[in-house]
């Protein structure tokens, strides 16, 4: 029976408390799924702290063991506060078992304190950013990037995850076509996600629109043209600016571009870099050399030939594969790098990492880019003011291919 004038403690009282999903509770308890080793030990310290005591366990809480509350009778149902204490029994380092179970007992009484304050502040904070406490985040990204090989975007989503995940938030992705809208309006409507990460593609404006409308927490990953939103990306004219002034102040007045779709920023960005570069040291590029919307290994070994038939001293590729199609393809022509053509891309990654030549390129933190998008949006969720513009660092490498 219990006590008079003590409640019950369940799952969404810990979870409501602590900020977190009744879901986390469950695998903090029963010790399965994927869940962070603090959030855990946070969750069990919670419920050993404010379990109620069965008759025969008051004695062992008295003293402040932790593990004791939660100790079933002999002959009772094994409920979820039992759970809870096993595994926080557990999860104890051998030696003196009174001694740590008192330290236990008292740090549990301080980690609840903590929690409790976390929570109350944790709480006020999203209500103030707009969450509704599905601890979900959704990316927001549109489905034709699925139809293409690029190892781009699968880092993206792996950083979001990874501060997702460290926050205790499930990501949901959202497949969108820009031209329909409604599936992302179903689910602001339906207040499925606390907040959203859009991956910028193109330089169409109609989802951050809506999302600024909707008054949902957002934050980009990609440029935006409106500085008013939280956004993050990779300073890609400025990068390819640098990497296109590097060659041609070692005397290569010819210089081949290779770029992908034209719709997406990045290419264009890109393409911005790489001229400006040629009007700041009175070069002219030759626009015969250079060819866009290049996304396939045919289309990028017609480019290759028609490049070395018209002279070109050296070949700027758009991101590392479309640079292993024409490095495929000048191999196959016996075309020697540095000595016949040289080579640099974007993107310093694996695929060209058994080049016979090590490849020039400018490396990416494209995970970071992930992950400064869904820290933007977390901070936003917590009422935190930061910086609403991030452009990421970058690297020039120069190797063997432009000496």
């Amino acid at each position: 029976m219990q006590e008079p004038g003590l409640k019950k403690l369940t799952m969404d009282d810990v979870a409501r408390e602590l900020g977190v999903s009744k879901t986390t509770v469950s695998r903090s308890v029963s010790g399965k799924g994927r869940i962070g080793k603090e959030t855990r030990e946070r969750v069990l310290s919670y419920i050993a702290a404010h379990s109620h005591k069965q008759p025969d366990a008051a004695k062992g809480q008295e003293s402040g063991t932790a593990a004791a509350a939660a100790k079933p009778v002999p002959g009772s149902r094994k409920s979820w506060q039992e759970q809870a204490g096993r595994q926080q029994a557990e999860q104890a380092e051998s030696g003196s078992r009174q001694a740590e179970q008192d330290e236990a007992g008292s740090r549990a009484a301080g980690q609840a304190a903590a929690a409790r304050h976390s929570s109350v502040r944790n709480s006020s904070a999203r209500k103030k950013a707009g969450n509704r406490g599905t601890c979900n985040i959704g990316v927001v990204l549109p489905a034709d990037l699925f139809s293409q090989d690029r190892p781009y975007f699968p880092k993206v989503l792996k950083g979001i995850s990874e501060v997702a995940d460290s926050e205790d938030y499930d990501v949901i992705m959202i497949l969108i076509d820009t031209n329909d809208l409604s599936r992302l309006s179903r689910v602001i409507e339906k207040h499925k996600v606390d907040g959203l990460i859009l991956i910028r593609t193109s330089g169409d404006e109609k989802p951050v629109e809506m999302l600024k409308n909707s008054g949902i927490p957002f934050a980009a990953a990609g440029m935006s043209e409106d500085t008013q939103i939280y956004q993050a990306d990779n300073d890609y004219a400025e990068a390819c600016y640098e990497l296109t002034s590097i060659l041609l102040m070692k005397g290569l007045k010819k210089i081949a571009a290779v770029a992908g779709n034209m719709n997406y920023l990045m290419n264009q960005k890109r393409m911005e870099g790489f001229y400006k570069a040629h009007r700041e040291r009175g070069a002219v590029p030759d626009k015969s050399l250079v060819f866009t919307d290049i996304n396939s290994a045919l289309s990028a070994a017609k480019a290759a030939d028609t490049i070395l038939m018209r002279g070109a001293g050296c070949i700027l590729c758009g991101d590392d594969l479309l640079a292993s199609y024409v490095l495929r393809e000048l191999e196959e022509k016996n075309i020697r790098i540095p000595q016949d053509m040289r080579l640099a891309c974007f993107h310093d990654s694996q695929l060209l990492a058994s080049a016979k030549t090590g490849i020039t390129a400018i490396a990416f933190h494209t995970e970071e880019l992930g992950r400064e998008a869904c820290r933007m949006l977390l901070h936003q969720l917590r009422g935190e003011e930061v910086p609403r513009v991030a452009k990421l660092p970058y690297e020039v490498t120069l190797r063997e291919s432009t000496k």
